[in-house]
């Protein structure tokens, strides 16, 4: 029996095995930017900006790590990769005021669902429900973009 091992996505779509998270990769704003800078030698105060608009869960990336929920330092580690990304996790932080990506989405799909004469007529509305979640599973990871066969961390 094989066991489908996810690996860690962000939007920026960025794709790392597990193996990278466990030795302390997250990818931030900041991350990204350098990243960038190293890669093509732009300058990031005139030439580049980047933003995280979607990551993984940080108590899932915490974990990857080595951080428990009662883990020491989990809670620090935890608002550490917050809020580095601060976009992707706006609706999990109260001194962050915005709006996810993700739970745009999410609330368009219920907004469609909940109304009655969407969900009862023949529209093309159970189409662009398709495609909200569809569109929202490649956000949140949940469909791959590649066929790499991911490997877990060894323990």
């Amino acid at each position: 029996m094989s066991t489908t091992i996810k690996p860690f996505s962000w939007v920026v779509r960025f794709d790392v095995a597990p193996l990278w998270v466990q030795d302390g990769f997250t990818l931030t704003d900041e991350r990204l930017l350098e990243m960038l800078s190293r890669e093509t030698c732009g300058c990031m105060s005139t030439e580049l900006a980047a933003r995280v608009l979607a990551a993984p869960s940080p108590l899932r990336i915490a974990k990857e790590q080595g951080y428990g929920p009662k883990t020491q330092g989990s809670d620090t580690e935890i608002l550490m990769i917050m809020g580095g990304a601060p976009h992707a996790y706006a609706d999990m932080q109260k001194q962050f005021k915005g709006v996810t990506l993700d739970k745009a989405i999410t609330d368009a799909i219920k907004l469609l669902d909940s109304v009655a004469f969407v969900r009862d007529e023949k529209d093309n509305t159970q189409e662009v429900l398709a495609n909200l979640r569809a569109a929202q599973a490649l956000i949140r990871g949940d469909e791959p973009i590649s066929d790499i066969d991911w490997q877990p961390s060894p323990d």
